[in-house]
């Protein structure tokens, strides 16, 4: 996760991978360019995969792949999920929506939906199931909670919709705190 990178980089141990670490696969969390820095500052910097994927979905069901020699980005930019439709694993249709569930044309953020045999058949909860799968023009859809980007770089994840919120790779809903 991106937590874990700014741990090592805390601990003063990047450098200690450099030339021993082809390729470094990150998750859990949105990863902005930024927190690359210091893995793109070794003289053998690794290949970066930056994989997306709720726990309703298999984990993960997209990555990008990155040469950090090749990156030309603000510290504070998204890295994309995705690069291309071919990074999705088989079996999975996604599509980002607005509000009403729509689809939202390339360009537009949207919540991203997600739809397939890799998803979950619900959780032990019924009312958290029909909130969270939908029915949607003959389809089933996992509604991720998640915003997302499709754009030049590819799928980008802007952040949550709603309240809830992701703390070391673990979500967090503040209401059920206050609940408690």
């Amino acid at each position: 996760t991106p937590t874990h990178l700014r741990a090592l980089e805390d601990a003063g141990l990047v450098r200690s991978f450099d030339g021993r670490l082809g390729h470094l696969i990150v998750g859990g969390e949105r990863l902005e360019f930024g927190e690359l820095e210091p893995w793109r500052a070794l003289e053998q910097p690794p290949l970066v995969h930056n994989e997306y994927g709720p726990t309703e979905a298999t984990v993960a069901v997209c990555t990008s792949r990155l040469d950090l020699r090749e990156v030309h980005a603000a510290p504070s930019d998204p890295v994309p999920v995705s690069d291309d439709e071919a990074a999705f694993i088989d079996g999975l249709t996604w599509m980002l929506v607005d509000g009403r569930g729509d689809a939202v044309t390339r360009g537009v953020p949207g919540e991203l939906w997600l739809s397939g045999t890799p998803l979950a058949l619900g959780y032990d909860d019924a009312s958290a199931t029909r909130e969270a799968f939908v029915e949607r023009n003959g389809r089933r859809w996992y509604r991720t909670g998640d915003r997302a980007l499709h754009g030049a770089q590819g799928l980008v994840i802007l952040g949550r919709t709603g309240q809830e919120l992701k703390i070391r790779g673990v979500r967090v809903d503040p209401e059920e705190l206050e609940q408690r």
